[in-house]
């Protein structure tokens, strides 16, 4: 099992006979709650992935359960991610899709072997399809589903980039769907989101400021 993440002790009691840390019952021990009350806590997620995700240097980590939640809450069974990197997205939407009996496609132009390496580890490889290739090019755009849940958008977050990938994903995505981006603190990221909005006024957008920014656009169509 991997090492949790550290949870952090309440102060014991002023008052009472127990000088037990805040949380903690009779017999407990702080390794104890960690072996047992602590990873229930985390949830079936993080609790697989803790041990590895506390030794990366993580820029999106504060936007991960937001990525489970959506993807198990919402029932997104076909997801799209452009962007691998090292793979704690993808991790994280493996694990949900897998609860749903979903899939994961995934494209980037490196090779990602970290990531593959780590997906494989975590017996996840039957929920994914990774692809490495311009996520824009016909090769690519023709391995990927033709009807999208989901698609998480991390690449190189330069306008024209995003831009393409916008006109190329988009009608992929069912109504209703949604697609995600993270670094949406970026100029070329703010400008092409703002496009696309005034293009589309029925399209609802949500965006979290904090970890370099993570937008949430849903696929609204007029009337619906």
């Amino acid at each position: 099992m991997p090492t949790p993440l550290r949870f952090k002790e309440g102060a014991a009691p002023k008052t009472g006979a127990t000088s037990l840390p805040d949380g903690l019952r009779e017999g407990e021990t702080r390794e104890s709650f960690e072996q047992t009350v602590w990873p229930a806590y985390l949830g079936r997620f993080s609790s697989r992935l803790a041990g590895l995700f506390s030794t990366w240097e993580l820029d999106i980590s504060d936007h991960l359960p937001t990525l489970a939640m959506l993807t198990v809450e919402h029932r997104l069974t076909r997801v799209v991610e452009l962007g691998v990197r090292r793979g704690a997205s993808t991790l994280v939407l493996l694990e949900s899709v897998a609860r749903l009996g979903g899939h994961v496609t995934s494209v980037d132009v490196d090779p990602c072997e970290d990531a593959r390496s780590h997906v494989e580890s975590a017996g996840l490889g039957r929920f994914w399809t990774f692809l490495q290739g311009e996520d824009t090019s016909p090769e690519v755009l023709g391995q990927t589903p033709q009807a999208i849940d989901h698609l998480l958008i991390d690449t190189c977050h330069l306008y024209e980039q995003t831009r393409r990938e916008f006109e190329a994903y988009l009608p992929k995505v069912r109504p209703n769907g949604f697609i995600t981006l993270h670094d949406t603190e970026m100029a070329g990221v703010v400008r092409a989101i703002s496009e696309l909005l005034e293009a589309n006024p029925s399209y609802r957008y949500y965006n979290y400021f904090n970890s370099h920014g993570f937008g949430i656009i849903r696929k609204v169509l007029p009337g619906s």
